[in-house]
């Protein structure tokens, strides 16, 4: 492996100059800095190299007031109108001598309207996004001009994130490009039990009633939902078919497989799971459990409403669910009607005992990437929007974003250990922990900042089974799971052409097979020859240059 160091990197007097003076005051903080030290940006537009060596940000960053635009999704919609009101930027701000001003799409439409604005031009300072789930990806941002080249900035002006990304090999090598740069200031997963919040569930007291135990294998949870089905349950296993985290998908651990591109565990190569011998192996049993009953013969339809209602009614007692969204509010909501009511995460089903269970989660290997900052063409102080982001990533910046505000939201022990306050905790005022904590800070939300597993957890988790239910699927391997790839824009939108038809094509002969409609044994192979006549192979060729790549970084 080839990490890149962060420090030492040369660019041209021209470019760093060309940066820094896209200012319209001419005092950014940045600038304030290096004059007052006698050196640093000062030198570098008098003719000097700029060396890279992090500089250490003295705070305010400006003697004047300032504001920096940023665009981000309000993930607190249902509780806050925007960020503007969280006490944790204003404090912020009296710190750093600049105020984020948030600008959110609305809820709904954020895709269509990010798609807009990138399209019009009329850009923010700052874009908080998740690149990866774009057409364009981050590459595409930059070359076309939305987003500066970060790299150097990062380098010179966010000590504090070089610092955060130094504390795993990993973490660091996921914040890299290929070409070894930095492209953004990403929200960082220090904990990878925290990225696996979805898993297998089934219900606890029903599994004592009827003397079973929590499933292990494939052929454990085959007998367990035909139990329940012999006790008069119409839909043992039903899940929401309309997003992956709360499909049928997590059986596929059983079978090393994936509805997408994986890496192969036999071979470390990239897989495409739905033309895998493996893949109709699981199609066998997934059609096996559907045609006696013991799956919700409605899967294809059921929204989350249904799921909840099944899950809760007794119509079924099993499902693939999340640790809040599920766990919490059916446990909540059956409670009210059955006290006994429990739900059990389950181990990632495995074929055999001893067998390695694989989580089958698409953000479970994504420590770095899921969301990241970028500072626009726009922006008329780069430099100073660097320094501003960095400061989240500071042991005072973090303890804002994830934990609030002290002797408010949140107290230290002796040992420096945090823990919320009762005011935020106890729902006193009829609020769940979630909503109490919005007006102050986002623990459970990104930013640019390292995310507090406690903090994280202590506002999420509120029952014993949900912490029980993370670490039990945490154990599963992510081995199968990639990180996010990055594609050349030109190659990128081959991909994306290329995979949205098959995509659309494997979706709708899943359900065929499943359903009985098509023959798992007959009519695989002709399946299997249009997915290659539509050019899988040309898209699993471009997955396999950017997965090396990034094994290479």
């Amino acid at each position: 492996m080839k990490l890149r160091k962060t420090v030492g990197v040369m660019i041209t007097v021209s470019m760093i100059a060309g940066l820094a003076g896209c200012g319209s005051s001419g005092s950014n903080g940045a600038k304030d800095q290096s004059q007052a030290e006698g050196g640093g940006l000062q030198d570098t537009q008098a003719g000097g190299e700029f060396t890279g060596e992090p500089v250490e940000a003295s705070y305010p960053l400006t003697s004047e007031k300032k504001q920096l635009t940023v665009y981000a999704k309000n993930s607190n919609s249902s509780v806050l109108s925007s960020y503007q009101e969280i006490q944790a930027f204003e404090k912020a701000a009296e710190t750093l001598g600049v105020e984020l001003v948030w600008t959110h799409p609305v809820a709904g439409s954020e895709t269509d309207q990010y798609n807009l604005m990138i399209a019009s031009q009329e850009l923010p300072d700052i874009i908080f996004w998740d690149f990866s789930s774009t057409s364009t990806k981050l590459t595409g941002l930059i070359d076309n001009g939305s987003a500066i080249d970060m790299d150097s900035l990062i380098r010179q002006y966010a000590p504090n994130y070089l610092k955060a990304l130094e504390t795993e090999e990993e973490i660091m090598r996921q914040a890299l490009t290929d070409e070894g740069k930095f492209a953004a200031m990403y929200k960082l997963e220090p904990t990878p039990a925290r990225l696996v919040t979805a898993g297998p569930l089934m219900r606890k007291d029903l599994l004592e009633q009827y003397g079973l135990e929590v499933p292990v294998t494939i052929e454990d949870w085959y007998k367990n939902l035909k139990t329940f089905k012999e006790n008069g349950m119409q839909a043992p296993l039903t899940v929401s078919n309309s997003e992956p985290r709360t499909s049928l998908y997590f059986t596929m651990s059983a079978f090393q497989t994936y509805y997408s591109f994986y890496i192969d565990p036999d071979t470390g190569k990239i897989a495409y799971g739905p033309i895998t011998e493996n893949y109709r192996e699981w199609l066998r049993e997934m059609k096996r459990w559907y045609g006696e009953g013991l799956i919700d013969p409605e899967y294809t339809a059921t929204d989350r409403k249904t799921l909840a209602s099944n899950m809760t009614g007794g119509k079924s007692g099993a499902t693939m669910g999340l640790l809040s969204a599920t766990i919490g509010n059916l446990t909540s909501t059956a409670r009210t009607q059955n006290p006994d009511y429990e739900l059990v995460g389950c181990p990632w089903p495995v074929k055999a005992e001893g067998d390695t269970p694989y989580v089958i989660n698409y953000e479970a290997a994504v420590r770095v990437g899921g969301m990241g900052a970028v500072v626009t063409s726009s922006c008329q102080e780069p430099v100073l929007a660097v320094q501003v982001l960095d400061y989240f990533y500071s042991e005072e910046g973090q303890d804002l974003l994830n934990w609030g505000i002290e002797g408010v939201t949140y107290e230290k022990d002796g040992s420096n250990n945090k823990k919320f306050t009762d005011g935020i905790m106890k729902e006193a005022s009829g609020k769940t922990p979630s909503e109490a904590i919005a007006p102050y800070t986002i623990p459970a939300l990104g930013f640019t900042k390292m995310m507090d597993y406690d903090a994280w957890a202590a506002i999420n988790l509120s029952l014993p089974e949900q912490f029980e239910a993370n670490k039990v699927w945490a154990e599963g391997s992510t081995g199968m799971m990639l990180p996010n790839l990055e594609l050349t824009s030109e190659k990128n939108d081959e991909y994306n052409k290329i995979m949205n038809e098959i995509k659309t094509y494997v979706d709708e002969n899943q359900i065929k097979f499943i359903t009985g409609a098509l023959d798992v044994d007959s009519d695989f192979e002709k399946y299997v020859d249009q997915i290659k006549k539509m050019k899988i192979e040309t898209a699993a060729a471009y997955m396999q240059e950017a997965y090396d790549a990034y094994k290479n970084r």
